[in-house]
């Protein structure tokens, strides 16, 4: 993490450990609570659970982005993983209703190619973001668009 604006604004320059906190908290809580999206999507709908997810992902980006201190960017990032464990259970509930049995090999192929380059394009344009507005209002961007073009689709 370089951002010094980031590290000097929440107290974390040299504080590694708290750093890692980020992203295992949010990894922690994706691993938790994935089979739980995949019993809401059993019984709710898989449009129904991607829209709630979307809004949970969307609001947590806008906590992340107003977060005052550590504690509560940590708390933001943990529901933010909660929020986004959706997508295995979601894709594979879409996968088996939209295509035929032969074609479900394929299209799952072609989902997870999107969830690996998909996080390389969107590091340029976070990297971007943090550069033209900083790190809060970038926040801010990833929980608009999160709101106006993927729910909209939902």
């Amino acid at each position: 993490m370089n951002d010094q604006n980031f590290l000097n604004e929440l107290g974390l320059a040299g504080q590694q450990s708290k750093l890692g906190w980020l992203s295992s908290g949010l990894f922690l809580a994706y691993g938790i609570c994935a089979p739980l999206w995949g019993w809401v999507v059993d019984r709710v709908g898989a449009r129904r659970t991607c829209a709630l997810s979307l809004v949970v992902w969307a609001l947590t980006c806008f906590w992340s982005g107003i977060a005052a201190d550590y504690d509560q960017l940590l708390w933001s990032r943990i529901i933010l993983g909660a929020g986004e464990a959706v997508l295995y259970p979601f894709t594979l509930a879409v996968v088996a209703n939209w295509f035929a049995l032969k074609e479900r090999g394929r299209a799952t192929s072609f989902w997870w190619i999107g969830t690996m380059i998909g996080p390389m394009l969107v590091g340029l344009v976070i990297t971007g973001l943090i550069l033209a507005v900083g790190w809060r209002w970038q926040f801010h961007a990833m929980g608009i668009l999160a709101l106006i073009l993927p729910l909209p689709m939902v």
